[in-house]
Formats: C-alpha cells, sequence, structure tokens
C-alpha cells in the first residue's frame, strides 16, 4: 500500500501529471509546442518524454519492491507517425534508480516488461520472432 502512494505522489506530482493552464492561455500552446518537440526528438530526454505522457502506460513490480514505470507519447492527431517511449525504474523507497527514452513511431510495437526475481524482462512482442 506504502509503494502505491509512492506511485502515485510520484505521478500527481510531476509537472505533466496536470494542467495548470486553460484551454486559451500561452501555458497550453507552450505545452503543444513542447509536446510536438519531444515527439520528433531522434533521442528524447527521459524527464521530457515522462513529463509530457503525464501518467505512465504501465507499471509493473519485481520482487524486491521496486517498480517499472512505461511511458508512451503519441502522434494525438493521427495514428502514424513519430512517436517517443520511456521507462523508470523507481525503488522501494521512491528513489530512480534508471531511466531510458527512445524516439520510435506510431506503427512499432509496445514495449512490455514484466516483474522478475532482482528486477525486470522485457517481454518480446506477442508477433516477434521466437515468441511464444
Amino acid at each position: 500500500m506504502a509503494m502505491t502512494s509512492a506511485v502515485l505522489a510520484l505521478v500527481a506530482g510531476s509537472p505533466g501529471g496536470s494542467d495548470d493552464g486553460g484551454a486559451g492561455d500561452g501555458n497550453s500552446k507552450d505545452r503543444e509546442a513542447k509536446y510536438k518537440r519531444v515527439l520528433r526528438d531522434p533521442h528524447p530526454r527521459p524527464a521530457d518524454v515522462i513529463e509530457m505522457a503525464g501518467a505512465p502506460a504501465d507499471v509493473v513490480r519485481a520482487d524486491d519492491g521496486s517498480l517499472l514505470l512505461t511511458y508512451d507519447l503519441g502522434n494525438v492527431e493521427d495514428d502514424e507517425g513519430p512517436a517517443a517511449t520511456a521507462w523508470r525504474i523507481v525503488s522501494r523507497d521512491g528513489r530512480t534508480v534508471a531511466q531510458h527514452a527512445e524516439h520510435t513511431d506510431m506503427e512499432a510495437s509496445r514495449v512490455s516488461f514484466k516483474g522478475a526475481p532482482g528486477g525486470f524482462v522485457r517481454v518480446p512482442d506477442e508477433g516477434a520472432k521466437g515468441a511464444s
């Protein structure tokens, strides 16, 4: 329960977790410009993808209580084009242990992970060769 509260605090406390700007003010235009910039960046920073995504797309727990949060950023106007994805590992005490982001495209399959003894493993796409 404490870990769930910590994750909720992390998500709620992130700049992308809530939109303080109104629909017609400059803040929303600045946010949209940054969103598009991060989306098209060939080497996005994890913090930028996470901020623009706002909330995790998925959360998995390892046996040690650490969490891996994944974030997806896509083109909201079209189901094609650039996209970005990021993941962040958070320890039991809420510290960021590792994070990574990469540029991708909307047609690419979503990255999935599962908790494992001692950490996390990437789950192959169901359509990938060797996936069972």
